[in-house]
């Protein structure tokens, strides 16, 4: 039974929250003996009491790893060309890791992760605002003709994913996102390039799930987005 715990991730987290629930059902009996021997009063402050001590000793259970699908909004307009431009769209995830990051825990296993390609996934979204902008998108590999001098390139620094105690024993967390980008457009000889970074933030009792975690990133990651498309002076160089 020793080795089973040690080496079992999925049983140690199994007898970590069944010594919890056996710690709740002795706290429990604690309640009942204070419901017996005090007043009203009382009897309130002991459920505010033992209902923090079981919330604080649920924290100890290990959370499950997560999938999020990036899908990200752009709320922003490309006012479109007189005449159409071919652009060559490149998007390079320079992340060490594929994971956003641990949504929290006492395990550094609870990652989560996107279900799909996120460089090719922010790259469809980016090609499908440029063409409502008259820009023909093509791929970096066919960027040698001499009709798409024109190319923008947008690096995926980082998106990270973090989960800080506001409160001593995991009450109260503070979750923050971040996304921070690089872009660089050329024309010709003319570069410019630029960071965009966004960030979010939410304050919550425990843990978000998996849907609130979806909307956050995307949130986030669609907002670090809509600055590159929103930088007039970027735009100008592809649009000159």
């Amino acid at each position: 039974m020793i080795r089973l715990y040690a080496n079992s991730f999925g049983m140690h987290t199994y007898l970590s929250c069944c010594h919890i629930a056996a710690q709740i059902a002795i706290f429990q009996h604690f309640l009942a003996v204070l419901r017996k021997r005090y007043n009203r009063a009382s009897r309130a402050l002991s459920w505010a009491v033992c209902g923090l001590i079981i919330a604080t000793l649920s924290q100890g259970c290990a959370l499950s790893p997560q999938s999020v699908v990036l899908r990200p909004v752009l709320n922003v307009t490309i006012p479109p060309l007189s005449q159409p431009r071919t652009i060559a769209l490149t998007v390079l995830d320079m992340r060490s890791s594929k994971a956003f990051g641990v949504r929290g825990g006492i395990y550094d296993t609870a990652l989560i992760t996107p279900r799909t390609d996120v460089a090719q996934t922010l790259r469809r979204i980016l090609a499908e605002r440029l063409q409502s902008g008259n820009f023909r998108v093509i791929d970096r590999i066919e960027a040698d003709d001499a009709a798409a001098a024109l190319s923008l390139e947008v690096r995926i620094e980082r998106i990270n994913y973090g989960v800080t105690p506001l409160v001593t024993g995991g009450l109260l967390n503070e979750v923050r996102v971040e996304a921070l980008f690089q872009a660089i457009a050329r024309n010709g000889e003319r570069t410019l390039s630029g960071q965009y970074q966004a960030v979010g933030t939410r304050q919550i009792n425990g843990y978000l799930n998996a849907e609130q975690n979806e909307a956050l990133l995307n949130e986030v990651v669609g907002k670090a987005l809509q600055n590159i498309l929103a930088d007039h002076e970027l735009m100008a160089v592809l649009r000159s």
